[in-house]
């Protein structure tokens, strides 16, 4: 193990290094490394590393990878909008019909608030399905407008825009990109969080395929609401829509 400050401060500046440049630090891969961070004083390193640079690293869920993600707004390291539009094959709107998603994806994954525990797998369908309830439970709510100024979202253009789009039932379109219509959406937003790492994409299920959180996504999850203590509003009121 580091015996010295200069050897921790080495060893800690490499574990970051390798993981900023998309490498993994595992059981199975940059394996040293990763039992480096076991030593209290590389841990502490890094998190003073991480927090001059706006970023976190923890381990998997599993314990058998480290995983880094970066803070909130974080100009360096994260996507500012304008990248994720790119990505995401869309406008400002259709961004914020992505981010939509994926809040629903999250639900979906996670049946309660708490978030030690998530659903296996679910169909791509289904989310196509679970966005139309949810959408249609927030048009019908009396307080749309106040809704939308209480979350800066303007639920009730997101939700007109979603509702203009075509509704196809063949198959094959679940790999089509784009926001044309909501199978298309949806299969964006899932091959990005795929690409991501966050999600896995099971196209040989039956009825369309499905998707399977990744040790990343569910160590990405747990860590952000259960350890920091944070507390999504708008994650969990996306969750009771349409429960009510």
């Amino acid at each position: 193990m580091p015996g010295t400050s200069r050897e921790v401060l080495e060893y800690s500046l490499e574990i970051v290094y390798k993981l900023v440049a998309g490498e993994d630090v595992s059981e199975f891969k940059n394996k040293e490394l990763f039992y480096k961070y076991a030593n209290d004083e590389v841990e502490d390193c890094i998190d003073l590393i991480c927090s001059k640079f706006s970023l976190s690293i923890f381990k998997t869920m599993d314990g058998k990878a480290l995983v880094l993600t970066p803070g909130i707004e974080n100009k360096a390291f994260g996507y500012n909008n304008e990248e994720l539009r790119r990505k995401l094959w869309g406008n400002n709107e259709k961004l914020y019909i992505a981010y939509f998603i994926i809040m629903v994806i999250i639900t979906m994954f996670y049946k309660e608030s708490a978030m030690d525990s998530s659903v296996p797998f679910i169909y791509i369908k289904d989310v196509i399905d679970e966005v139309d309830k949810k959408f249609n439970a927030l048009i019908e709510r009396e307080d749309l407008e106040e809704v939308s100024r209480e979350y800066s979202y303007n639920f009730a253009a997101l939700a007109k825009s979603w509702h203009k789009m075509m509704v196809k039932k063949d198959e094959e379109d679940l790999g089509n990109l784009g926001f044309k219509d909501k199978i298309s959406a949806v299969s964006t937003v899932c091959r990005f969080l795929n690409n991501e790492g966050l999600i896995l994409i099971e196209a040989y299920r039956g009825e369309g395929g499905g998707i399977v959180p990744t040790e990343r996504f569910k160590s990405i999850i747990y860590n952000f609401f259960e350890d920091r203590g944070n507390k999504s509003q708008i994650l969990e009121f996306t969750r009771q829509l349409g429960d009510e």
